[in-house]
């Protein structure tokens, strides 16, 4: 369990009792990177060495890191400021309206270790570590073509999950003309349908409909959408 308070950031474990494991006081440098948690945000978690080590992404107004614990002392295994290029990922760029998002942490692309989704006004990206470092494996941006789905980056992230059942996480995006399940894994649709239409006995709305969870439900080993509408 990692918590943040007024103090820092600090590791907490269950053993007979709550235990600190580790504490990392605010201000004070993790290699590169100089802990804030009044300003840094905490967007995601994963195996990012594919060690069984999980990691954590943080982001602030100075850039995007990959910190952890490795059993002794807290590290920082990347550190880059804004405007960083990742291959063809441009991080938080300063041209663009909007800053930069992490949208989610899973395997999208095939690797054996945790990816991020990241979003921002010029498309949509996947970033894998590798080294001290990130490289982009897929980016899209307005009119790529994943499978029959035309991207733009006003489409609407609303969950990801292993809907297909391939070990991969695909992304569900709804847009003004309906909803589409893509694998970035394979750069392919899996599922597309307008707005309206009816699904068996539900009727999509991409303006109403709520993704509540994605979970493996019925127990086939694929994810499913818990899905709501008023």
């Amino acid at each position: 369990l990692r918590l943040r308070n007024k103090n820092g950031l600090g590791v907490i474990a269950l053993q007979g009792d709550l235990r600190a494991e580790a504490i990392q006081p605010n201000q004070a440098w993790i290699d590169g990177w100089n802990l804030d948690s009044a300003r840094d945000r905490i967007v995601g978690v994963g195996d990012f060495d594919g060690n069984g080590r999980d990691g954590f992404v943080v982001t602030s107004d100075w850039g995007i890191g990959i910190l952890g614990h490795d059993g002794k002392r807290w590290r920082q295994s990347v550190g880059a400021p804004r405007n960083t290029w990742f291959g063809g990922w441009r991080w938080d760029a300063t041209v663009n309206a909007k800053r930069d998002e992490v949208r989610a942490v899973a395997n999208f692309a095939g690797s054996s270790a945790a990816e991020i989704l990241v979003t921002s006004d010029w498309g949509m990206g996947v970033l894998r570590k590798t080294g001290d470092t990130m490289q982009a494996t897929r980016t899209y941006t307005r009119g790529d073509r994943i499978g029959s789905w035309a991207y733009d980056p006003a489409n609407r992230i609303m969950a990801t999950g292993d809907f297909d059942g391939d070990g991969c996480h695909e992304v569900l995006l709804f847009s003004p003309w309906g909803a589409g399940a893509l694998s970035m894994h394979r750069n392919t649709h899996l599922a597309m349908h307008a707005n309206g239409e009816r699904l068996d006995g539900w009727a999509l709305d991409v303006g109403n409909n709520v993704i509540r969870a994605t979970g493996d439900f019925d127990g086939d080993e694929r994810d499913e959408l818990l899905v709501s509408s008023p």
